[in-house]
């Protein structure tokens, strides 16, 4: 009797650790998200886009202004990005290329090149704004709960938005900026966030999605916003190569063109 009881016990162990494996669980949801970011930040080559789904309202009033990017990094240093933007039934597309310190860009009919300095790159291509990576404390993701999608995990949490309030506030700015809230803001609050992202197959952070709001005020006057934010890595650790130009000698020097 004794052994058969052993027997069973031991049947129930492996059984136990059979399941176990086949539930595949992660590991905490703030570890799979540090461990991708460390796995994001080894990369040398990505393709990654962004899309802003925005609404300001200002006084009653309230305007779309979406946004759109595509970025592509090359691991020789080159990258492209197609930028998209619309306000007020109007859309305008700005596609760049950057290699060896010069930024050739595409916009208002002109096509125009300029050397660049690493502060200008930033200004203009803004990478972090495609590719966002969020100091995220620990306590934003402690509730945070997750299922499996095609061999990847989705982590999806709610948490206060002032807990990243200065990394909210440099990813809105262009679309406040396309609203025509180009002042000074005060009094900005974030609501609470709807945050989810994926971890594919190989640890990578494939996507992120943001959904909040925002309320602030601009010259005295007090107004809001809505965002929902989606972020990808495409392919994620493969070789990338950044889209050029068919003909760079198109591009005229910026300082030569009058205004």
């Amino acid at each position: 009797m004794k052994y058969l009881s052993r027997c069973l016990a031991l049947l129930l162990v492996a059984a136990m650790a059979v399941l176990a494996g086949c539930a595949g669980a992660p590991q905490g949801a703030f570890e799979a998200y540090e461990a991708a970011m460390e796995k994001f930040d080894s990369l040398e080559s990505l393709h990654a886009t962004q899309d802003v789904k925005a609404k300001v309202s200002v006084s009653g009033v309230s305007v779309d202004v979406p946004v759109k990017a595509d970025l592509k990094i090359g691991k020789d240093g080159s990258m492209s990005m197609s930028m998209e933007m619309s306000v007020l039934g109007m859309t305008m597309e700005i596609p760049m290329y950057y290699a060896d310190d010069v930024l050739y860009m595409e916009m208002f009919g002109m096509k125009v090149k300029m050397p660049v300095t690493d502060e200008l790159l930033e200004e203009e291509m803004d990478v972090d704004s495609v590719t966002p990576q969020f100091n995220l404390p620990e306590e934003a993701l402690k509730d945070a709960s997750f299922e499996k999608k095609d061999g990847n995990t989705v982590y999806s949490a709610e948490f206060d938005g002032q807990l990243i309030a200065e990394e909210l506030l440099e990813l809105v700015t262009p679309s406040l900026e396309n609203a025509g809230e180009d002042v000074v803001l005060s009094s900005v609050t974030f609501g609470a966030i709807k945050y989810s992202y994926t971890i594919d197959k190989n640890g990578y952070l494939a996507e992120q999605n943001l959904v909040f709001s925002i309320t602030f005020t601009a010259d005295g006057t007090e107004a809001s916003g809505e965002f929902d934010m989606t972020f990808k890595l495409v392919d994620a650790g493969k070789d990338v190569t950044p889209d050029k130009p068919a003909d760079l000698s198109e591009y005229q020097d910026l300082s030569d063109i009058e205004f």
